[in-house]
């Protein structure tokens, strides 16, 4: 079903993604992308599908370094990547155990997107709702 409907129709980016992506691009701030997916070119293509890929100049696909989120080394190589210690970072995802706990483990500032919620019930960890907060994180 995938490959019959334009590409426009199945994947999208959230609404408050460009907006978020443009913010932190306008600080100058260094972005990448960590993904367990097959290969840093499929990562490449799904992000030029969805209009994002001129934010992330750091692409880190597990196919390619033989490492899969939760792993310390698949953040270790995005670390490297972006040429700063694993303690500068901050890491947004939306997975609980693979962004936010494998970016905790390796060193880094995790913050979990948590759109439905399902998280709430975790007042220790950071949570953002909606891409919109993550600018003012950064400020912190």
């Amino acid at each position: 079903m995938e490959e019959q409907l334009p590409q426009s129709l199945v994947r999208q980016a959230y609404p408050d993604t460009l907006p978020c992506l443009e913010r932190v691009s306008e600080r100058g701030l260094k972005m990448g992308v960590v993904s367990n997916i097959e290969s840093e070119q499929r990562l490449r293509k799904e992000l030029g599908l969805i209009g994002l890929s001129e934010f992330f100049p750091v692409l880190v696909a597990s196919g390619s370094v033989g490492y899969a989120k939760p792993a310390k080394q698949i953040f270790d190589r995005a670390a490297n990547l972006v040429q700063l210690r694993v303690e500068e970072i901050a890491f947004v995802g939306d997975d609980f155990e693979r962004d936010y706990q494998g970016a905790l483990k390796a060193g880094m500032t995790p913050a979990l997107v948590d759109r439905a919620e399902r998280y709430r019930h975790l007042a220790e960890i950071r949570r953002l709702s909606s891409l919109e907060q993550v600018p003012s994180l950064l400020r912190r």
